[in-house]
């Protein structure tokens, strides 16, 4: 055999096992490559999953603060499947894969945190709701949670609102809409919003008592103060129609229209679904009337459903804010 025809043999085997080698190292670098990619996740992306997670709300802090915390994520905790949860339980389960809604205490304020829990955890959105001390600011957790959900459901949806914050969700004031500075004047823009209302509005000052607001029902209730000055009063009716005896230009609200304004269903198909709900979704609506009543300082009557005094957390509510009416 000469010469060349064994040099082009050697050769021909060279080339064949760099082949070889060439096509056995391929699939390790591609694999390489991939596990590199699966680590390189935007934060969108990241929380992709978060409306098929369970989030879980972790009732610490203060009493005030967890009684708040539970009482409205009950009722207004809907873009995700949620299950309350102890510190303890969050210090088990922050390094597996799942969501948690917890308090965070840094230079006097409470703030409340959503986080992607993990191995490299992500905190979607931090707010303040209260002071160490201060608790006043709790009548609006409904607020917060709303606020925390919303930019939950932007940052899903646009990676720009994922990367910069609450602020990206925040909306320009758009044209032909009208900005109220009166407090007053916004609540009783808000009470006009309730659908169908049966109200006209306008302001009373009297310093003289009306002995006759001062009734019993049957439910066993009373309210003895009958004294009504220039502080707003929340005056509660029990039927269809309204009672004579209130003031004169006093608006007119059904709490259960407002429960259908608010939760988006009505009072009987929130109470199919969970009777406990309900009543903590009544109790909650009570609530926000008569602050309402108070911040906007007109007086405002509420006529109630027949069984709303049998709640007891009504109840409690119209014993020491409201007066009842026959």
């Amino acid at each position: 055999m000469s010469k060349r025809m064994l040099f082009l043999r050697s050769a021909a085997r060279t080339l064949l096992l760099a082949a070889a080698l060439l096509l056995c190292c391929a699939p390790l670098q591609a694999q390489k490559q991939k596990k590199s990619a699966k680590n390189i996740y935007t934060r969108g992306y990241r929380i992709q999953d978060f409306r098929s997670k369970t989030t879980r709300i972790v009732l610490g802090g203060p009493e005030e603060l967890r009684s708040a915390l539970r009482e409205d994520a009950t009722s207004l905790w809907t873009l995700s499947p949620y299950e309350f949860c102890d510190e303890q339980d969050y210090e088990k389960g922050k390094e597996s894969d799942g969501y948690f809604l917890f308090p965070r205490t840094s230079k006097g304020l409470i703030f409340l945190s959503l986080q992607k829990s993990g191995a490299n955890p992500l905190t979607l959105i931090s707010i303040p709701v209260c002071g160490e001390k201060d608790f006043s600011t709790l009548t609006y957790m409904s607020a917060f949670l709303s606020i925390i959900q919303d930019y939950v459901e932007a940052a899903i949806g646009s990676e720009f609102k994922a990367y910069f914050g609450l602020k990206s969700t925040c909306k320009f004031l758009p044209w032909g809409k009208k900005v109220y500075k009166d407090p007053s004047d916004a609540a009783k823009a808000f009470i006009l919003q309730i659908p169908t209302p049966q109200c006209r509005l306008s302001s009373r000052q009297t310093a003289t008592p009306n002995p006759s607001l001062a009734t019993s029902t049957s439910s066993g209730l009373q309210n003895t103060n009958s004294t009504h000055t220039t502080s707003p009063m929340v005056f509660c009716c029990i039927g269809p129609d309204p009672d004579p005896s209130l003031p004169s230009g006093c608006p007119l609200c059904k709490l259960e229209e407002y429960i259908t304004h608010k939760i988006g269903l009505t009072p009987s198909e929130i109470e199919a679904d969970s009777p406990e709900r309900f009543a903590i979704v009544e109790a909650e609506a009570l609530r926000d009337l008569i602050v309402t009543t108070e911040v906007s300082g007109t007086d405002l009557a509420v006529v109630l459903s027949p069984t709303t005094l049998r709640n007891p957390e009504c109840a409690r509510l119209v014993q020491y804010h409201c007066k009842l009416c026959q």
